[in-house]
């Protein structure tokens, strides 16, 4: 029951984190659900997704204090991708492994891009690789969670570009605010 919760407001978490249009916030507000994933996926006995939610959740972290404290951001990418690659041993579950750690590799290069429709568009790409992560370890909030994420990454894309489009006419027809 337990894990069912956690991996159900993990889920709540990420869909509410990839509606706000401030990235500090969508970084804490993700940073929650990945503790809450955390738990479902050790409670699952899944250690390739608690290994990888760990590095999500500092990762997020880092990230938030590095938009306050401008970091050497490149360092932390290449330390941190190569912690996760050399721990995978630890917590190495077969082949079925490398999809979430490749799935945050190229989730976290997106994050440094300090766009959020890169972030958004990239959520829609590496969602297959959890799907099946959350398949073969019978993590049905996992499949759950990335079929919402890109449902929400969607529209929030779709609003994104409905407000440029808006903003253009406005522009255009002499009606800037």
């Amino acid at each position: 029951m337990i894990m069912q919760a956690c991996g159900v407001l993990g889920l709540v978490g990420l869909i509410l984190g990839y509606q706000l249009k401030n990235k500090t916030a969508t970084l804490v507000v993700v940073g929650i659900a990945q503790i809450l994933f955390t738990v479902h996926y050790g409670l699952l006995g899944a250690w390739t997704g608690v290994a990888v939610s760990i590095y999500a959740l500092s990762r997020s972290v880092i990230m938030i204090l590095e938009q306050h404290d401008k970091a050497d951001e490149k360092s932390w990418l290449f330390s941190s991708a190569v912690i996760l690659l050399v721990l995978a041993p630890f917590y190495y579950e077969g082949w079925v492994t490398w999809l979430p750690i490749a799935s945050m590799f190229i989730m976290t290069v997106a994050l440094y891009q300090k766009n959020l429709q890169v972030f958004r568009v990239t959520e829609i790409l590496k969602s297959p690789l959890w799907i099946i992560y959350g398949i073969v370890m019978g993590s049905w909030q996992t499949v759950g969670a990335e079929v919402l994420k890109v449902v929400s990454a969607g529209v929030g894309l779709l609003r994104f570009r409905k407000e440029k489009r808006k903003r253009r006419l406005d522009a255009k027809q002499g009606n800037i605010r």
